[in-house]
């Protein structure tokens, strides 16, 4: 699956009239219920896992970016990225600590090797001053007319 932990299905609206005909519910919040239960019945989604395989199949990857993600879900994906690209460098950037909790979570259920965890902010500034640097050295270049002066 896609969470954290054992799932087990719950049939929520069996629960909820035996609660009600048991008189443990008002009518109010038998309904209200009911219908939050209905609502959220559409953020569940299958997940695509043949179409992702078909997608990277053949591929090499070498670096695997996660970014804004809260490794927390999509196990499916993350597993099959793994066993595709075993040598693969994985790049964990992370914001918080609950976040990373996660990330070192997944690594080490996924057994990824090659990793490197992140600070958000610390991934950024190293990038910008990478771009800034391959930026300046491509305004020197002679006859290059990209770059405004400074």
């Amino acid at each position: 699956g896609k969470g954290i932990g054992p799932y087990q299905e719950v049939d929520y609206k069996t629960y909820l009239d035996d609660k009600h005909n048991d008189g443990l519910l008002d009518y109010y919040t038998y309904t209200a219920c009911c219908d939050l239960i209905r609502k959220t019945k559409s953020f569940s989604k299958q997940t695509q896992t043949k179409t992702f395989l078909d997608f990277i199949n053949n591929r090499e990857i070498r670096t695997i970016l996660i970014l804004g993600h809260s490794c927390n879900i999509d196990f499916d994906y993350f597993k099959l990225l793994q066993n595709q690209f075993p040598q693969a460098k994985w790049i964990f950037i992370y914001y918080d600590s609950k976040t990373i909790i996660n990330m070192v979570n997944m690594i080490s259920r996924f057994d990824i090797k090659n990793f490197e965890l992140v600070k958000d902010n610390e991934y950024f500034n190293e990038k910008k001053l990478m771009l800034q640097a391959v930026l300046e050295s491509t305004c020197k270049l002679p006859g290059f007319r990209g770059c405004a002066p400074r």
